[in-house]
């Protein structure tokens, strides 16, 4: 089952999960932008239980950065780059258990919100730059409690281009 493509001015990404006894695997095929030539096909060990909706793909826009896939796997967050011959190996987001990641509609600008095992949440961002995930935000009181209006607000910074201001004003509490 494919899950998304994520294209680049070299190369095309098609992400797809592939079914085993209890999980997903990731697993990844590049192909040449101009000529649509397989340039790799890799699976990822991973073992993905929510299957497409624990997996985003953050693209940081028009950097010098690769798009990056990010899935969450045993309550950690994992991630990989995407290069065309697909050979980086993933890497662990250290630090707290999740179980959920949430695409906030800012994928393309490298954002998504984590909730952790006691439901509080956090937005993660893609350092393009560093080539790393970070938390630049954790809400004070569980999610549970204020989702709604939590999500409501950060789409409503999408709108109005705040995140920035949000990633550079707020530290992780």
């Amino acid at each position: 089952m494919y899950a998304r493509l994520v294209a680049t001015p070299s190369t095309v990404y098609v992400v797809g999960l592939a079914k085993s006894l209890a999980s997903y695997t990731l697993h990844v095929t590049s192909l040449s932008s101009s000529t649509g030539e397989v340039v790799a096909s890799v699976k990822f060990s991973s073992s993905i239980v929510e299957g497409s909706s624990a997996v985003l793909t953050l693209s940081p826009g028009p950097t010098t950065a690769n798009p990056r896939i990010v899935w969450l796997e045993a309550g950690a967050i994992r991630s990989v780059s995407l290069v065309p011959q697909l050979t980086d190996k993933p890497t662990l987001v250290k630090g707290s258990e999740y179980r959920k990641i949430i695409d906030i509609g800012l994928e393309s600008k490298g954002y998504f919100v984590a909730l952790k095992t006691d439901d509080t949440g956090r937005v993660l961002r893609f350092d393009a730059e560093r080539g790393i995930l970070e938390v630049i935000w954790e809400f004070d009181n569980s999610v549970s409690a204020h989702s709604e209006s939590r999500f409501l607000l950060l789409k409503q910074c999408r709108r109005r281009n705040l995140i920035d201001t949000l990633s550079h004003s707020m530290s992780v509490g």
